[in-house]
């Protein structure tokens, strides 16, 4: 599935100021950790927009936080995942795949990934001491998902989940059928 957006709908303001969040070098950094040269960098920047650091004003959203993106992320990494068991495991039945996605979209091994990767150390967040649960980890790692959607499609979204998620799933899935 190609990217919903293009160069002709322009972000809200509310996602161009997160680029005031994050400075050049720093996203820099990001395009090469995920592999993915974002054609509108605010996307990129809103991933790492903890909710902590959300702001309306008489109901209008001036910094958005990464939230929205993070619920397409959810769908988009669901997705990918399960397209990836379709090509690798093709005559597999559906329980092995509700078995093998179940523990691979949860939120402890979205956590692993985004842990392993370093993502939440990029985190802009007013938590203290950003002691970051599993679950906002695992929420980052839909955000970046989504952001890389929205950018560039479903195959910015295999690079990033081909580094550390797909492993996970083939290893969760060999722990499946072993049983």
């Amino acid at each position: 599935m190609d990217s919903p957006t293009d160069d002709n709908n322009p972000l809200p303001q509310s996602t161009l100021v997160c680029l005031q969040f994050i400075d050049e070098d720093t996203l820099d950094d990001l395009e090469t950790l995920l592999r993915s040269d974002f054609k509108r960098r605010a996307l990129l920047a809103q991933a790492f927009i903890h909710k902590s650091c959300h702001y309306a004003l008489k109901n209008k959203v001036v910094i958005q936080s990464n939230e929205k993106l993070e619920h397409l992320g959810d769908k988009v990494v669901g997705l990918a995942v399960c397209a990836f068991m379709h090509m690798k495991y093709p005559d597999r039945n559906e329980h092995f795949y509700t078995q093998v996605m179940q523990r691979a979209l949860s939120n402890e091994v979205l956590s692993m990934v985004g842990t392993a990767m370093e993502l939440d150390r990029f985190l802009v967040t007013k938590l203290p001491n950003q002691v970051l649960s599993a679950k906002t980890t695992a929420d980052l790692v839909e955000a970046v998902a989504g952001a890389l959607f929205l950018d560039g499609g479903s195959e910015a979204v295999d690079r990033f989940l081909s580094q550390r998620l797909y492993p996970l799933v083939e290893l969760i899935a060999a722990e499946k059928a072993g049983r």
